[in-house]
């Protein structure tokens, strides 16, 4: 219009112009309801199963999330169903906020007929839990345990031997992300030796691929590693990363945490629906691992597998741990 009313050169310079953030702000809700009411028209009439988690953003308010998961001509679809913030964060609060939603929407709880959350005491209590008010709404609704958060959980647990390593390389890791000269420091041995990173990664419990990337990330970085830790006189650091019955049990965490990521990832994802597709029968993986009492049986074990001395310039009898 204001190339027809005026010129070109005027509306360029229009178009330089900003929207302002209430513009911005209602086009964005305009773009929210109306996915909303789509995903609404599709679950009408339609049996579905919901998931559940609580979250906390940057403002340290609580989020409840739910996801819903529906078929669509002959395929499974999954798609946020809502996210709303509650202060109170009740067990009564939250199955109100979802009852409210479903019932404002014209949506059916005979329809729900699969719950899934963590197993957080707020979700899952058999007494006070919100699984309690769903069945009560819900009869033939079945609650589920996050198979992958059950996974996780499971692997927290162990030995305080292998715990101990865990948390010497954590602190390494931690002393070397200290300062920035430090970082770079390492980040200049890194590159003279070659490496194909030039850096460790942090360790967050809150997230579960985590603990298997660090610990892969260090055990592939450890000649550099040790080299840094002698520069910066850790001399009682320097010694564990020179003892082969430590790089051996760093070999076997990277191991198994990194088998542990494989299966977190292969579980996720919208076609993914049986458990059993992704694992091996549980009777065969520990056959093969008790097929040889009293030996040490290393398949699968990439890290920890030693390898052959080389005749050049190798000692016999030293073990040298494979490259990841």
């Amino acid at each position: 219009m204001v190339s027809a009313m005026l010129d070109d050169a005027s509306a360029a310079k229009i178009k330089t112009i900003p929207l302002s953030n209430d513009t911005v702000a209602r086009r964005i809700n305009d773009i929210a309801n109306d996915l909303k009411e789509q995903l609404v028209d599709k679950l009408k009439d339609k049996r579905f199963a919901l998931q559940f988690d609580e979250a906390t953003d940057s403002n340290k308010d609580c989020l409840f999330i739910a996801y819903v998961r529906f078929d669509m001509t002959n395929s499974l679809c999954e798609d946020l169903l809502f996210c709303k913030y509650d202060r109170d964060m009740s067990v009564e609060e939250l199955f109100k906020m979802l009852d409210c939603f479903l019932t404002e929407n014209g949506l059916k709880w005979e329809n729900c007929i699969g719950v899934c959350s963590d197993g957080a005491q707020t979700m899952t209590g058999i007494r006070k839990g919100l699984q309690v008010l769903i069945k009560k709404a819900s009869p033939n609704a079945e609650w589920t345990h996050c198979v992958i958060h059950r996974e996780a959980l499971a692997s927290r647990h162990i030995s305080s031997e292998l715990s101990e390593v865990i948390t010497d390389i954590v602190g390494v890791v931690n002393f070397i992300k200290s300062r920035p000269l430090k970082t770079r420091v390492f980040s200049a041995i890194c590159e003279e030796m070659g490496a194909d990173h030039q850096a460790v990664l942090f360790h967050s419990e809150a997230r579960w691929l985590s603990r298997g990337k660090v610990l892969s990330r260090v055990f592939e970085l450890r000649e550099q590693i040790r080299m840094f830790l002698e520069q910066e006189h850790k001399y009682d650091l320097t010694e564990k990363f020179n003892n082969e019955n430590f790089l051996a049990k760093l070999a076997y965490l990277s191991d198994i945490f990194g088998k542990l990521n494989e299966l977190n990832l292969q579980l996720q994802g919208k076609d993914n629906t049986s458990l059993r597709e992704q694992l091996p029968h549980p009777r065969c993986s520990v056959t093969q691992h008790q097929s040889k009492p009293g030996s040490v049986n290393l398949k699968g074990f990439i890290s920890a597998r030693p390898q052959r001395p080389k005749r050049s310039g190798c000692r016999r009898g030293v073990w040298t741990f494979g490259e990841t």
